[in-house]
């Protein structure tokens, strides 16, 4: 058994509870990413952060 950074007892390979994804910032492409098989790893109570961010050059 492994312990978290506070010395609990942990068990690993379970579902996710936490996603983070951060790739290409367009919105198809991190769509694609999330209904990836990822979702059907994540248990009922998990979330997810996507970011999308878009910069735009001064004219």
């Amino acid at each position: 058994m492994r312990q978290d950074i506070l010395g609990r007892d942990i068990q690993l390979g379970g579902p996710l509870s936490f996603v983070y994804i951060d790739g290409n910032h367009q919105y198809d492409f991190a769509k694609e990413t999330f209904t990836m098989p990822i979702d059907s790893l994540m248990s009922a109570a998990s979330f997810s952060l996507m970011t999308r961010q878009t910069f735009r050059m001064a004219s």
